[in-house]
């Protein structure tokens, strides 16, 4: 028997999750079915709305159950394909297991082409949180020259792209203090905002971006 590991939602948390919360599970290695591909994974994503989904409440995602395994945003290989689609060896990604391997129906990823950039971006800017700040600014905030565009998590996923999208797309230029700084906001400021810092600006907690000037 081949085997594989699995992190199990174990008990529902309550403030801030602990290691008692989670459970690393042996269990045998998942065969795929007709159009089903075995991925091995290679990167996966951990994200905030995951916490909610901890919870046994009702939310716009259905809440883990404990005792079973959890899912996160994953890259990772084809090691058999029983798909037209896909073949061994491509990388591909979608919403799998907190696993070493999963099996997943060929419709449920996509095909990840490592030409156009590191793989794990497909967790990131080339992934949800980027088509999430893409659309979130062109089709929602619009920005047009006059406008101030405020990202108020811009040392999040999402956030940190959506304030580059500004600025590239909407001609913002400038930063704006908003209270004293955390933990994120000097990452936001020392890696993500050096331009504003050499204009003697700093970017904490919330980014103002001023288009047009």
């Amino acid at each position: 028997m081949t085997e594989t590991r699995q992190w199990h939602l174990a008990s529902r948390p309550t403030g801030e999750p602990g290691l008692e919360n989670f459970e690393l599970v042996t269990v045998e290695r998942p065969e795929p079915g007709p159009d089903e591909v075995l991925v091995k994974t290679l990167y996966q994503s951990v994200d905030p709305y995951m916490r909610g989904r901890m919870r046994d409440t009702e939310s716009y995602e259905e809440p883990w159950d404990v005792g079973e395994p959890m899912r996160a945003g994953v890259v990772g290989e084809v090691l058999e394909s029983n798909a037209d689609t896909l073949e061994e060896g491509d990388v591909v990604t979608g919403e799998l297991l907190w696993a070493e391997h999963a099996v997943a129906d060929a419709d449920e990823v996509r095909r990840v082409n490592p030409d156009q950039g590191p793989i794990s971006t497909a967790l990131g800017t080339l992934g949800m949180p980027g088509v999430t700040a893409y659309f979130g600014m062109l089709d929602v905030a619009e920005p047009t020259p006059g406008d101030t565009v405020v990202v108020s998590a811009a040392a999040g996923a999402v956030g940190s792209v959506a304030g580059r999208y500004g600025r590239r797309l909407g001609g913002c230029r400038r930063g704006r203090l908003r209270r004293r700084p955390t933990r994120p906001t000097r990452w936001c400021t020392r890696r993500r905002h050096r331009r504003v810092r050499r204009e003697g600006r700093v970017a904490h907690r919330r980014v103002g971006l001023r288009c047009g000037d």
